[in-house]
């Protein structure tokens, strides 16, 4: 699980898109200030030039798919928590002495569950549309970097991300309705029984 959300600071960048040119251009003028003898046109500056855009490019993509990837996987933590109280709310309906109350928690955690497995849809397929990936030599030098300063990899949470999760949403709600509605009418019965 990613739990390491803090800013980056890769040579001075922050992984924010907003602030990328300036930070390009504060780390150009470190590098060219550290080499006073190198020709700011010449062939060796365009190298690191090229080479400062691929950590800034690098670390906001890395930054934003982060964010995404991290966001996903709370909220499905947050969906499965959220169905097995369903399951919990039900049992406890079979000895509770207060069972409005008890049949009242069970309403409001089926809503509950519904809400994160929407919620979870929503970021899950957020997360599929902004894969990371490096696509040069400059590319994985900077992601290096990155992981070097301590943040974490991105591969095993990408690969762990639903491919479906609209299908999954889908059968998430069906199951959880069609058990809802199926519990509806025993508790109806119940309640019937009690009134009698």
């Amino acid at each position: 699980m990613i739990t390491n959300l803090s800013p980056l600071d890769i040579e001075g960048f922050t992984g924010t898109y907003e602030m990328a040119d300036a930070q390009h251009v504060a780390a150009l003028r470190r590098w060219q200030a550290a080499h006073p003898d190198t020709d700011p046109h010449g062939e060796e500056a365009h190298a690191e030039g090229m080479r400062l855009v691929a950590v800034a490019d690098t670390t906001a993509r890395y930054t934003d798919v982060r964010d995404l990837l991290a966001h996903e996987q709370v909220v499905r933590a947050e969906r499965d928590h959220l169905l097995h109280q369903v399951e919990l709310r039900w049992e406890a309906l079979s000895n509770a002495s207060a069972w409005l109350a008890a049949h009242h928690a069970y309403v409001l955690a089926v809503d509950e569950a519904r809400l994160a497995v929407d919620m979870w849809r929503e970021r899950a397929e957020a997360a599929l549309k902004r894969p990371f990936f490096c696509s040069s030599p400059r590319d994985e030098a900077a992601y290096r970097q990155i992981q070097e300063a301590g943040h974490p990899a991105l591969e095993e949470a990408q690969a762990d991300l639903d491919r479906t999760p609209a299908q999954t949403a889908k059968r998430l709600r069906a199951d959880l309705d069609h058990s809802h509605e199926r519990r509806t009418q025993l508790a109806a019965e119940t309640l019937a029984v009690a009134r009698a």
